[in-house]
């Protein structure tokens, strides 16, 4: 799920990627693949807030990237 509008998600997720979809909560997209690490990358890639409703891979894998980022951007 985005914290964007339908409209920005459509503007960076091709049809062809996946599916952007309406709901209460903000777009969601739907996307068929089983690579959860490319998938994480690309997410990320977007450059737009998001939270990951499943698979738990998905979302153990933007966490674990989230982590290594925080560990490595600690204040000097």
């Amino acid at each position: 799920m985005f914290r964007a509008t339908v409209e920005e998600v459509r503007l960076k997720v091709p049809p062809h990627v996946g599916a952007v979809e309406a709901s209460a909560a903000g777009p969601v997209l739907r996307i068929g693949i089983d690579e959860a690490e490319w998938l994480t990358s690309y997410l990320i890639g977007l450059g737009l807030p998001f939270e990951v409703l499943s698979p738990p891979e998905l979302r153990e894998g933007v966490l674990v990237i989230a982590e290594r980022t925080l560990a490595s951007h600690k204040p000097l």
